[in-house]
């Protein structure tokens, strides 16, 4: 389902909705770590949280509840994890780990639970941050880069990734790869 999660980021930055974006794309990064389009995936959400936003009219509605992700967004679009005085639990200093910390660190705030990202992303990425497993994740969404001062800082931290490998294993499959069924 890789190419499923890139297509709803693709939509999502293009309606500018950063953090369904962000869901969406980090999801990929988790499917396929190492993988050469997630090198991509990786730089184009660097891009999308880095750049300066107007406000645009949404055209796609990705249910029919809808998600409200309206304060974390608004904090994104001020880029507020870009100040260099906001500290991320990560070593790797590049905004889209800032961008990404702050996003998982307001989902214990969030309540909405009915619109679709709320319902498939939310439960797996509060999960991140509520388990103390932000600084992994952060290493492990990088796999992908070619980059000489990230590599060091990722074989210094290996304990972390498999850390946080192994609460991802058993916990995505849980949030991810369920339905709900009606029954009439």
């Amino acid at each position: 389902h890789y190419s499923s999660h890139l297509q709803l980021g693709i939509i999502a930055s293009e309606e500018g909705k950063i953090t369904e974006a962000m869901f969406s794309f980090m999801t990929c990064l988790l499917l396929k770590p190492k993988a050469k389009k997630s090198l991509e995936v990786l730089g184009f959400m660097d891009q999308l949280v880095s750049k300066k936003y107007e406000e645009k009219d949404s055209k796609i509605t990705f249910s029919a509840q809808g998600d409200d992700f309206s304060e974390i967004e608004a904090l994104l679009r001020a880029q507020v994890a870009l100040n260099p005085k906001y500290k991320a639990t990560s070593a790797l200093i590049y905004p889209v780990i800032n961008q990404a910390h702050l996003l998982l660190s307001q989902l214990e705030k969030h309540t909405g639970t009915s619109g679709f990202y709320e319902r498939n992303y939310l439960p797996f990425f509060k999960g991140i941050y509520a388990s103390n497993n932000f600084e992994g994740f952060s290493y492990f969404i990088m796999l992908s880069t070619d980059n000489p001062k990230v590599i060091p800082i990722l074989k210094k931290n290996e304990s972390k990734i498999k850390k946080f490998q192994l609460w991802g294993e058993s916990n995505f499959v849980p949030n991810f790869c369920k339905r709900e069924i009606e029954r009439g």
